[in-house]
């Protein structure tokens, strides 16, 4: 087995064709692939101040068996990080080979872990798929074999497990939490994002993230340079009322974000880009929606807000005709969101595993 890292233009090209291979006859959506030509290219502003290249392991006829970026922030000085992961089934020669590589090279800057479905930061992917691999990826999704989780169990990674939701239909569920939205709302107001404004909206949102979720696992602090790449690329697709701003008088004190499934748009085995862009300027409804995060200021988390969010959360996708309900992560030890899950969904949908391994040897 050989490691390559995808530094020139053959390389690079092959690191992503062996991907196209991967997710062509499979039943997921590949969403991460221009991102992942970005990162090789180095055309973004994660390069900035973060560090992250392509990696392969093939064998002596120089066919790929898996791959991956490495990423290293400063501001997460304690991982090393593989991301975007892919692999052959079968392949754990291979896998040791890649995991053994990067663990050397996160000992050398000093990491005491190396982590697998940390895709470079919170905002970009956390976690790699461990249930219903039979079934289509929702947008932003994770998408990987069930070897990949039974490959890493294998070589010795400890799991950080993840739980997502579902409402299956619309329904009146919230109708009995009326009075309590209606004496939140004599409090609070809620605003969506101001694209005519986009600086300022956008500094309230790396702000709040900021802020919010200091403390959270696996998050570090944000730019707004970096946010601002990342939230003009998804108002590619989204609308304003995609996020949402709560606010006590004048104070921001939290947000939401939620878009639809747009991979309503893709078949199986697509490469999600520009033509899906296309399909979304006439596409006019979506059956599924995606509730992707929010958050609120800690001393503003026990005042009920979560059931105004999941009123204004319906009331949007009674405007757009979505009746279905699709969380994202949320981590299987956060009691609180757990419990709103389990409150306003129908059940506990798809989980996700991120996989961590202390590194020996730092100096």
């Amino acid at each position: 087995m050989n490691i390559r890292i995808a530094d020139n233009g053959t390389q690079k090209k092959k690191f992503l064709n062996f991907r196209k291979a991967l997710f062509a006859n499979g039943n997921f959506v590949d969403n991460d692939y221009f991102m992942i030509k970005k990162l090789l290219d180095k055309n973004t502003v994660f390069f900035q101040s973060n560090e992250a290249f392509g990696v392969y392991v093939e064998d002596d006829d120089s066919n790929i068996k898996c791959e991956g970026i490495v990423a290293y922030s400063g501001r997460l000085p304690e991982y090393i990080q593989l991301c975007f992961f892919q692999s052959l089934p079968g392949e754990i020669e291979a896998v040791k080979c890649l995991t053994d590589y990067i663990s050397e090279y996160g000992a050398k800057k000093n990491c005491t872990k190396i982590s697998i479905g940390l895709n470079g930061h919170l905002n970009y992917g956390l976690g790699l798929l461990s249930s219903d691999f039979e079934t289509k990826n929702s947008f932003s999704s994770p998408a990987n074999s069930q070897f990949t989780n039974d490959c890493f169990k294998e070589l010795g990674f400890d799991e950080v497990f993840l739980n997502s939701y579902i409402i299956e239909k619309a329904d009146n569920r919230l109708d009995r939490y009326q009075k309590i939205h209606d004496r939140l709302m004599t409090k609070y107001t809620f605003r969506p994002f101001n694209r005519k404004d986009f600086k300022n909206d956008l500094k309230t949102f790396t702000d709040l993230n900021n802020v919010i979720f200091a403390e959270h696992k696996y998050y570090y602090e944000r730019t707004y340079e970096e946010d601002e790449e990342m939230l003009k690329e998804l108002f590619l697709f989204m609308k304003e009322d995609s996020i949402y701003y709560i606010y006590d008088k004048e104070k921001p004190i939290g947000f939401f974000m939620w878009y639809p499934d747009f991979n309503e748009l893709a078949k199986s085995g697509e490469i999600f880009g520009a033509k899906h862009y296309i399909k979304s300027l006439f596409k006019k409804k979506y059956s599924t929606g995606k509730f992707m995060a929010f958050g609120l200021l800690p001393e503003y988390q026990s005042k009920g807000l979560p059931i105004s969010i999941a009123f204004y959360i319906r009331d949007l996708f009674i405007k757009y005709g979505i009746t279905r309900l699709e969380s994202s992560w949320i981590l299987a030890d956060n009691a609180d969101s757990n419990n709103v899950g389990n409150i306003i969904c129908d059940k506990l949908y798809k989980k996700y595993t991120v996989f961590e391994k202390e590194i020996h040897g730092t100096t």
